[in-house]
């Protein structure tokens, strides 16, 4: 496998009236890196809320900026993406924030070991208390069913997007889910850091919203050619198992814009 010293990390930030939902915390999670190999590219889906303010702190930072009106989680994705010049894409929603040290870490790691998926440990923060939430190693019989990676801790190859196209922008919530199953069936593979690489805050969620995500999520499965009965076995798993990575993942997914 070629060597790829010195990777370029597109770190994407997309957010929409996200001033208290913690976005400064995610902006400043990302400035206090201090690594060169950093590329921060904010979206913003025309927020009129303090977020400018923020913005406005930090603009020194950004390495590309934009504020205009999207069609959603996907599209504002897809901006990011396009707009990008690094190796690898890491998405940090706002409201995430990154441990400190982890773009070392995952600099460091990709110059060992360049799979197209890269996904470590992640802390779950809810309450005042920090739950660590560690995906396992063996992610292949769960991928074609649920979310296997959580997505604050996983960054992709962006060749990815060049071999299967985009975020698919008629999901409204299983977009991420969607963009890794097909990379997984075009023969890109996962390995895991043994690292905590960020931290995600908690959310309410409504029984109505969260039943919503698990119906895209298995229409993502099916239609990717997973059997319909264990998918359908997967989700009500996951609806009863409350602290499954996956869980988390929709959670997360349903906090903030929709």
């Amino acid at each position: 496998m070629k060597t790829l010293s010195n990777p370029k990390i597109s770190i994407i930030t997309i957010a929409f009236n996200a001033y208290s939902d913690g976005l400064e915390k995610t902006i400043e999670s990302v400035v206090k890196q201090k690594n060169d190999s950093i590329e921060y590219i904010i979206i913003d889906g025309g927020s009129n809320d303090l977020s400018h303010d923020v913005y406005k702190k930090y603009h020194e930072s950004f390495d590309y900026f934009i504020s205009e009106k999207d069609e959603g989680i996907s599209d504002a994705f897809n901006k990011g993406v396009k707009a990008s010049n690094g190796d690898y894409i890491w998405f940090l929603n706002a409201g995430d924030y990154l441990n400190e040290y982890a773009v070392e870490h995952v600099k460091n790691f990709i110059e060992k070991h360049q799979q197209s998926i890269i996904y470590g440990d992640m802390f779950w923060v809810e309450n005042g208390k920090k739950s660590l939430l560690c995906p396992s190693e063996s992610y292949e019989d769960k991928i074609r069913y649920v979310m296997p990676f959580l997505h604050p801790s996983t960054i992709v190859k962006k060749t990815i997007f060049k071999d299967v196209g985009y975020f698919d922008t008629s999901l409204k919530r299983a977009m991420d889910y969607d963009l890794l199953v097909r990379a997984y069936l075009s023969q890109h593979r996962a390995i895991k850091i043994d690292f905590p690489l960020a931290f995600m805050t908690a959310g309410g969620v409504h029984d109505s919203d969260y039943l919503k995500t698990l119906k895209e999520v298995m229409c993502v499965s099916t239609r990717n050619g997973a059997n319909r009965y264990i998918a359908l076995l997967a989700l009500i798993y996951t609806y009863l198992n409350k602290k499954s990575e996956f869980f988390v993942f929709i959670k997360k997914r349903l906090r903030g814009r929709k």
